[in-house]
C-alpha cells in the first residue's frame, strides 16, 4: 500500500497535478507591507539567475520517497509551486543551504539531513517563510 501511495506520487509529481501537499496560507505567507510590483520584478530577476545555474536533484529525491528505509538520515522536502509566479524558495538549516527556483506550476525537491529547516521566498507578492521539521519527508505547495 506504501509502494502504491509512493508510485502515485511520483505519477503526481512527474505530470504536476494539483492533488496532493499542505495548502499553505497564514501564518507562513504575510501580504502586503512593501511587497509591490518591484519586489515581483526583482523576485523573477532572482528565479532567472538561480535557474540558469541550479542542478536538479531529482533522482535522489524520488528516490528518497521511494525508500521503505525508516532509519535512513535523509529526508526530501517537495515544494509544488501552484502560483501564477515563478518563485525562489530558500531551504536552510542543520548545516544546509540551498535556492530552489520553481516555475509556476511545477514541482522541485531537495533532499536534507532529517532535521529542522526554514523555508523562505517571495510568492508573488506575499513573503512565505515557514519552518518545518523534517523527520520524514514533507510535502508543501504554495500558492497565492
Amino acid at each position: 500500500m506504501k509502494k502504491l501511495f509512493y508510485i502515485s506520487f511520483l505519477s503526481f509529481l512527474l505530470i504536476s497535478c494539483d492533488s496532493l501537499g499542505t495548502i499553505l496560507s497564514s501564518p507562513g505567507i504575510y501580504q502586503g507591507g512593501g511587497y509591490g510590483s518591484s519586489s515581483s520584478a526583482q523576485a523573477e530577476r532572482e528565479y532567472q539567475e538561480v535557474a540558469a545555474n541550479y542542478q536538479e536533484d531529482s533522482a535522489s529525491v524520488l528516490s528518497e520517497l521511494l525508500s521503505d528505509d525508516a532509519a535512513s538520515s535523509n529526508a526530501a522536502i517537495v515544494i509544488e509551486n501552484a502560483s501564477a509566479c515563478n518563485i525562489v524558495i530558500t531551504v536552510s538549516g542543520n548545516g544546509y543551504y540551498k535556492k530552489v527556483p520553481i516555475a509556476a506550476g511545477k514541482i522541485r525537491g531537495v533532499v536534507v539531513k532529517k532535521g529542522v529547516y526554514r523555508l523562505s521566498g517571495q510568492v508573488c507578492n506575499a513573503r512565505y517563510d515557514q519552518v518545518k521539521n523534517a523527520d520524514t519527508s514533507v510535502t508543501i505547495k504554495l500558492r497565492n
